[in-house]
C-alpha cells in the first residue's frame, strides 16, 4: 500500500532518520515508541557493572586439566560466547583464580603455578606503583556482583542476549553484570524486556 507523507515529516532528528511507517496521526506503534523513550533509564534503577580485568587472562583462567581446578579460590568462569537468552544450565570447564584485593597471602601451590607468569604480572601498573602485590587480579570488582542475582550480557552481539543467574558466575573480556539493591526492582521483568523482539527492533532501527 502507498500513502503520502509531508516533506517536513519524512525525516526525524539531527541524524535525519527516515520513519517508513510514519503517519500524521499518532499511531499505536508510535505511541509505544514514545512511551519507551520516556521510561526510566536502566542505569537509574540498576547497577551496570563491568567485567573483571586480570591484566593477563592466561595466568588466572584455567581449565579442568589444571591441578588448581578444585581449589576453593577457583571460581566458575564464563566467556561472552557462553551467554544465552533468559537462562541456561550450561556448565563451564573454565575457572578463574579469583585472587582479589583482600587476598594478601596465597598458598604455595598457587604461588608455584603463578610464578611462571610473575615477570609479566609484575609489569602491570598497579604492581609497579606498589598498589597491589604481583599475584592479585588487577580489577577484581566487588565479589557480591558475581554471587548475587544478576543479569549477564555481552558487550556486543548481533541479537539481544541477556541471561539471568543467581549462582556464582565470573567473567572477563566484554561481559556486563546488571544487579540491583532495590527490593522493588524485579530483575526477571527487566530480563524479559531486554530480550524482547520489540527492544531489539527499536534498538536496531535507532528508534531509542
Amino acid at each position: 500500500s502507498y500513502y503520502e507523507v509531508e516533506q517536513s515529516n519524512l525525516y526525524e532528528g539531527d541524524n535525519y532518520y527516515i520513519r517508513i511507517q510514519w503517519t500524521n496521526e499518532k499511531s499505536m506503534n508510535n505511541d509505544i515508541i514514545y512511551k519507551i523513550q520516556n521510561w526510566t533509564l536502566l542505569s537509574k534503577i540498576c547497577n551496570i557493572n563491568q567485567w573483571i580485568v586480570t591484566g593477563i587472562d592466561e595466568a588466572f583462567v584455567i581449565d579442568n586439566s589444571n591441578p588448581l581446578y578444585n581449589n576453593p579460590i577457583a571460581m566458575p568462569f564464563y566467556k561472552n560466547s557462553d551467554i544465552v537468552q533468559y537462562w541456561s544450565i550450561k556448565q563451564t570447564d573454565n575457572k578463574i583464580l579469583y585472587i582479589w584485593r583482600d587476598c594478601n597471602n596465597i598458598s604455595k601451590d598457587i604461588e608455584k603455578y603463578l610464578n611462571q607468569y610473575k615477570t609479566v604480572l609484575e609489569w602491570r601498573r598497579e604492581v609497579k606503583t606498589w598498589k597491589m602485590p604481583w599475584f592479585q587480579i588487577r580489577w577484581p570488582r566487588k565479589k557480591q556482583i558475581f554471587n548475587s542475582p544478576k543479569i549477564i550480557c555481552p558487550q556486543r552481539n548481533s541479537i539481544n542476549k541477556f541471561w539471568y543467574n543467581e549462582c556464582e558466575r565470573y567473567a572477563a573480556s566484554d561481559v556486563f553484570f546488571i544487579t540491583t539493591e532495590e527490593p522493588h526492582t524485579n530483575l526477571k521483568y527487566i530480563l524479559w524486556l531486554l530480550n524482547s523482539k520489540l527492544y531489539f527492533l527499536l534498538h536496531f532501527s535507532n528508534a531509542i
